[in-house]
């Protein structure tokens, strides 16, 4: 017999052995309904000695942990975004002085060059007047000594 028949037992390749077909079902008793304390569908007591009270092979203990880990990162991102918008601000009010103080030089600059310009036009007109006192002096000399003659 090249493939087995399904009717004997054996199964087939594709197909679930039939020996027992009620060893995959559950057996129903009342005793749990009795034991389920919190809602959650499982028997609250441990029964092995390993901590694991609902038999679910430390779900729960794992998703306490997962939990706490979830809200270290919470924190954690917290913190960061805090620090980033702390630095963000601070390089905001750092530009903001910089541009302050580039306009007081700008406007300083200006001011001290129009300030110059005065100055440099009192000085030439102050020379101006010198030369011309100078000039009046040198006139007068020449007409005082050739009035004589």
């Amino acid at each position: 017999m090249l493939c087995p028949s399904p009717h004997d037992g054996s199964g087939h390749a594709n197909m679930p052995k039939l020996s027992n077909p009620k060893a995959n079902q559950k057996p129903e008793s009342d005793e749990d309904d009795e034991e389920e304390e919190d809602g959650d569908g499982y028997e609250d007591e441990d029964e092995d000695g390993d901590g694991d009270e609902d038999g679910d092979g430390g779900y729960d203990s794992m998703m306490k942990i997962m939990v706490v880990k979830m809200k270290m990162a919470m924190a954690m991102a917290v913190a960061v975004g805090a620090v980033v918008v702390v630095v963000v601000v601070v390089m905001v009010v750092v530009l903001a002085v910089v541009v302050v103080v580039m306009l007081v030089v700008a406007v300083v600059t200006v001011v001290a060059i129009r300030v110059v310009m005065v100055v440099m036009e009192v000085m030439a007109v102050m020379a101006a007047m010198v030369v011309m006192v100078v000039l009046v002096i040198m006139v007068a000399m020449v007409v005082m000594a050739v009035m004589p003659l």
